[in-house]
């Protein structure tokens, strides 16, 4: 009865005690049945593994497809998951078309990110490897993987191509969630615009569901970024 009554108010049982939606995202999709199987998970700007971590401690029997273009980050995330079952990684970069592209390294490997017209002179002070590009349609053609139950996406700044290389994906309802870092400040050059990012998913059939991991900027207070949850909308949830 309580159980019943709290989810009503958007807060639900999980792992012993009582959470609010928003709190953690794979909790979240845990509770609405997304690990009633196997689920397929695209860990596109998988870093050192933490997403991918996490996504093996709520869905331990998950298939995932992890992307990392960065040699060293993706070095250190094959060590670690290497000998996964279950676990494909590529060094890879995820974005709109199949080719190559600069991608300027930061020593902070979570800022590292791709530019696809790169700037000579910052090439200059920046250390810059060049890096083969897929798009998630050509990559799903090329594996005979049919559906995706999670996407992840945080590519600093680049998740809108990453979304337009899945066109054919989204078109046709392959895809469930999308879990990607958008901004809301407008003069945020580092991260996706959220209104372009909700304006292309609306078009192709998903709703936000939930924002996760705010980051709130300390000289102001203003709300910076964070991590937004989209949904098919024709998509049939379970809650457990």
């Amino acid at each position: 009865m309580l159980h019943e009554l709290l989810n009503k108010c958007g807060i639900y049982y999980a792992k012993r005690r009582y959470m609010p939606r928003g709190i953690d995202w794979l909790c979240d999709l845990q509770r609405l049945h997304v690990g009633g199987h196997a689920p397929m998970v695209f860990d596109i700007g998988a870093n050192k593994g933490q997403t991918t971590s996490k996504v093996l401690q709520y869905f331990p029997n998950a298939r995932v497809h992890a992307f990392e273009p960065v040699l060293e980050t993706f070095n250190d995330f094959r060590q670690k998951f290497g000998t996964k079952v279950g676990v494909n990684s590529n060094q890879l970069a995820v974005s709109d078309s199949c080719g190559s592209a600069s991608i300027l390294v930061s020593s902070n490997s979570e800022l590292s990110h791709l530019v696809m017209e790169p700037d000579q002179s910052r090439e200059k002070r920046t250390n810059v490897e060049i890096v083969e590009t897929t798009s998630i349609d050509a990559y799903c053609a090329k594996k005979g993987i049919k559906h995706i139950d999670i996407l992840k996406t945080d590519t600093e700044g680049h998740d809108l191509p990453v979304l337009k290389g899945a066109e054919r994906a989204l078109r046709s309802g392959q895809v469930d969630w999308i879990l990607t870092e958008v901004t809301f400040d407008p003069l945020d050059d580092s991260h996706s615009k959220f209104d372009a990012i909700q304006t292309f998913l609306k078009d192709r059939g998903f709703a936000v569901y939930c924002f996760y991991d705010h980051f709130f900027t300390h000289e102001d207070l203003l709300h910076h970024y964070c991590n937004a949850l989209f949904v098919r909308k024709a998509l049939s949830i379970g809650v457990v």
